[in-house]
C-alpha cells in the first residue's frame, strides 16, 4: 500500500499558475481601459462646473473670462478677465484650461489634458485636444469626442 500524500504535485502547480496568468493577461488590459474610461468623470466634472463658473461670472460681467485664478476679477475685457477656478480636476487627472484667445462677450472654449497622475496621460482615447466644453456645452462634433464625454 502506497503511503497518503496530502498537496499539490508540481505538475498540478504549474497547471494551476499557467491558468492564473493566461487570465491575468486578459484581464490586466480590459481592467486597465476601464478605470481609465471611469476617470474621465473627473474630466467631466471639472469641465462642467467651469461651464458653470463661466456663466456666473457673465453674469455680473460682459463678457467670459479668458483666464483661470484664484480670484475673480471683471478687466476692460475678456482678455484681461480672471476667473476663480482651479487648474486641476477635483481628482487631479486632468488640467484645465482656456484656450488662449477664446473668450469674448458671447464664447469661450476649454479643454481637459489628461495629467501623468495615476497614468491617466496614457489614454489614447481621450486626449486634450478632444476632451473639449464651450458655451454652448460640451463638444461632440466627432465620435472620439462623444466616446470622451460618454455619448458615444
Amino acid at each position: 500500500m502506497r503511503p497518503f500524500h496530502a498537496g499539490f504535485s508540481l505538475v498540478e502547480l504549474m497547471s494551476a499558475l499557467l491558468v492564473m496568468a493566461i487570465l491575468a493577461t486578459v484581464a490586466y488590459p480590459a481592467y486597465r481601459d476601464y478605470v481609465l474610461q471611469a476617470r474621465r468623470a473627473d474630466g467631466r466634472t471639472a469641465l462642467l462646473g467651469l461651464a458653470l463658473a463661466q456663466e456666473r461670472f457673465r453674469a455680473s460681467c460682459p463678457f467670459y473670462a479668458q483666464h483661470l485664478g484664484v480670484v475673480s476679477s471683471c478687466g476692460a475685457s475678456a482678455a484681461l478677465s480672471t476667473l476663480a477656478f482651479s487648474a486641476l480636476s477635483p481628482e487631479g487627472y486632468y488640467a484645465i484650461s482656456l484656450l488662449p484667445d477664446s473668450a469674448a462677450s458671447t464664447t469661450y472654449l476649454a479643454e481637459a489634458a489628461a495629467t501623468d497622475k495615476g497614468g491617466q496621460g496614457a489614454d489614447s482615447v481621450c486626449p486634450a485636444s478632444v476632451f473639449r466644453l464651450n458655451e454652448n456645452g460640451p463638444d461632440m462634433s466627432s465620435a472620439a469626442r462623444r466616446v470622451c464625454w460618454g455619448a458615444g
